[in-house]
């Protein structure tokens, strides 16, 4: 197919791309159900929509591949950000609310405890959470049974953790 064929097509079925934006909006989960801004939801689609006019045969209206291919995108997005676990998503559930810039002092040095400030902040929002839950004294199960996961999945998560911040492991030893 010409480029300025392809060109023109994608143009004049551009606005496809958000209508289906549009209509997942209204859907029930709406635009927090693909963990995507509405803009790069309609990048996502705009990539299918290239992809549809490439592929179309002629055979058939290209609105109906376009949408085709667009839908197909949009579910595997929605199964990806289904299947994703964020901690922060059970805490939202659960209705906890949880000041992760409270750590308890260990009575360490100043020295040390800037290094272990610093480590902490360098960690995802969901190691924070894990590693203040350890810090409470959180058992795995309960833990676990806050987060969806079996117990070993903790373990599996908690064993992460502390390979991080082992280069800290030590100094707190000696400290």
């Amino acid at each position: 197919m010409e480029k300025q064929l392809e060109e023109k097509l994608f143009n004049d079925n551009y606005r496809l791309v958000w209508y289906v934006v549009r209509e997942q909006e209204k859907k029930k989960g709406g635009l927090a159900a693909t963990r995507m801004s509405r803009e790069d939801l309609a990048q996502e689609l705009s990539i299918e929509l290239v992809r549809a006019i490439r592929a179309w045969d002629q055979q058939g209206p290209l609105a109906t591949v376009c949408l085709t291919f667009m839908e197909n995108r949009l579910a595997s997005i929605l199964r990806k950000a289904s299947s994703q676990k964020r901690l922060t998503d059970r805490l939202t559930i659960d209705n906890e609310e949880i000041d992760l810039s409270y750590i308890p002092d260990p009575e360490v040095g100043p020295e040390l405890w800037t290094e272990l400030s610093v480590a902490f902040d360098t960690l995802s929002e969901d190691d924070q959470i894990l590693a203040r839950w350890i810090l409470e004294g959180y058992t795995l199960k309960s833990m676990g049974e806050k987060l969806g996961i079996t117990p070993s999945a903790v373990a599996s998560r908690r064993k992460r953790l502390a390979k991080k911040l082992a280069p800290l492991r030590e100094a707190l030893l000696e400290a």
